[in-house]
């Protein structure tokens, strides 16, 4: 009888304590991948859709309570997105196997015409998140809703996880998604996570984000029962959680190059806390998930069908390193870019963004591709090109208008036949002694310039702003601006 008693005892005690044990939930997560499938856009050769199969497989048979999700920028940035506007990159994040997504800003830089056949084209079932997007009720034809919801939740270990999605708010992005509007995140991330918690009875919830690390900050100040915001569009890859009112902010970096993990303990009491957090380098060391590199290859026989073999054909030899640098300071690359876009439109002066230049040449030996993934601009699908060079007459007050407020916005502008200084200290006329082929510029004069489809979208931002940034005679010399470049060797 005593020995029945012990043992009855025993496990009372062993079923109480597993009745309340703490739950490990383990976030995997990825951001800006941007499209680079391989690891050719990297000098130390990271990164790898098919290594990160590998790895993302690794982690999960160890932990079942895993759940993945990337924080959007996963289609335009290479030339694998030219295969019908990103259906070959949604392919790929379904491989990987994705719990969630937010949409960022570079999914829908096509317009939500095209993102719509592209999800379509890959019946796509990843659920896409994005809680602050307004698509008007009388466009039918965008049917975007079946792609893109406000928020899902996921039961792992029995708890329920509440995700929800917030996308990138910049009036500079709106032109080109819509009539889709992309709202200020607030208001909607209080509404989301009022009823994830009120209604849904959610244990944790994550605010997966595509707004920037400034922004994810004010969020957590701002949004109160946020357990954790998982962030990208900044490209900044934390060694450690950043933490803002309480809450962890995580972001993982670009181009698949590391895999964040992150453990996330549900006490018994309801307390949620991030209680581990690594960050694996993904290269040469982890073997080639085999599904993952067939697909890729064959992505890759698809462009060479198409445009021939650009992915080998070693057109430029560098000694040196060719980076496109900061986009408020000088470099060779970028002016060299530049360079090319006045060359081709045949005016005294060219103007870009340097943000729009997405990778440096390396040293050694590349290729046409290599070319266009460093300056791919948008490719649209009805013209099968890349942006061109187009060839406008703007007024100088306009030009002078536009670099302060590029400037301002952090992303700069490259100048061909023109110079100007950077005044830090002027936050709304940085732009000083403004010169055109060396001479001052002449604010009530039209000046001919050559450009890119993105500086003819500024125009409609400044626009909007209530300036009278218009842009007359305006032609398109139809040459895609990366292949003026790649021509300039």
């Amino acid at each position: 009888m005593r020995g029945f008693l012990a043992g009855l005892t025993f496990f009372v005690i062993v079923f109480s304590l597993s009745a309340h044990a703490d739950t490990k939930l383990t976030i995997l997560h990825t951001s800006d991948i941007h499209g680079h499938f391989t690891d050719r856009d990297s000098p130390l050769r990271l990164g790898g859709v098919a290594r990160l199969k590998t790895k993302i497989d690794f982690l999960r048979q160890k932990n079942s309570n895993t759940l993945l999700l990337d924080s959007g920028d996963w289609s335009e940035g290479t030339i694998f997105y030219t295969l019908n506007s990103g259906e070959a990159n949604h392919r790929i994040m379904e491989a990987l196997g994705y719990d969630a997504i937010v949409l960022g800003n570079h999914e829908w830089l096509v317009g939500p015409k095209d993102l719509y056949e592209a999800f379509d084209a890959a019946k796509f079932s990843v659920p896409v998140l994005s809680a602050n997007l307004n698509m008007p009720k009388d466009q039918t034809q965008l049917h975007l809703d079946r792609y893109i919801k406000p928020y899902i939740i996921k039961t792992v270990a029995g708890k329920k996880i509440g995700i929800f999605g917030l996308s990138t708010f910049e009036m500079i992005f709106d032109p080109f998604f819509e009539p889709v509007e992309v709202t200020e995140p607030t208001k909607a991330a209080l509404k989301i996570v009022k009823k994830l918690r009120n209604e849904e009875k959610c244990d944790v919830v994550i605010m997966l984000t595509h707004i920037g690390i400034e922004a994810d900050k004010n969020m957590a100040e701002a949004v109160p029962g946020v357990d954790l915001i998982v962030g990208g569009h900044t490209h900044l890859l934390l060694k450690k959680p950043v933490y803002s009112n309480g809450v962890p902010i995580v972001h993982v970096g670009q181009w698949g190059q590391y895999l964040g993990e992150y453990e996330v303990t549900i006490h018994d009491n309801g307390k949620v806390e991030m209680t581990n957090h690594k960050l694996y380098q993904i290269d040469d060391t982890i073997a080639e998930n085999s599904f993952i590199k067939g697909m890729v290859d064959g992505f890759r026989q698809q462009i060479e069908k198409l445009r021939g073999k650009i992915f080998d054909d070693n057109i430029f030899k560098s000694e040196v390193n060719l980076p496109v640098g900061d986009t408020l300071t000088e470099d060779t690359l970028a002016n060299w870019a530049v360079d090319a876009i006045r060359k081709v439109g045949k005016t005294d002066i060219a103007f870009d963004v340097g943000q729009y230049y997405r990778r440096d040449l390396f040293e050694g030996v590349s290729s046409t591709v290599d070319f266009y993934n460093m300056f791919p601009h948008i490719w649209n699908k009805s013209k099968n090109k890349s942006w061109t060079v187009l060839t406008m007459d703007v007024k100088g007050a306009t030009l002078v208008q536009l670099t302060n407020l590029m400037s301002k916005l952090g992303k700069g502008v490259r100048v061909s036949g023109a110079t100007y200084r950077i005044d830090g200290s002027d936050a709304l006329n940085s732009a000083k002694n403004f010169l055109v082929q060396g001479e001052a510029i002449d604010e009530s004069k039209f000046y001919r310039i050559s450009t890119t489809n993105g500086i003819y979208k500024a125009f409609e931002y400044l626009k909007r702003l209530g300036i009278d940034a218009k842009a007359y005679s305006v032609k398109d010399t139809g040459k895609e601006a990366w292949r003026a470049i790649q021509e300039m060797v």
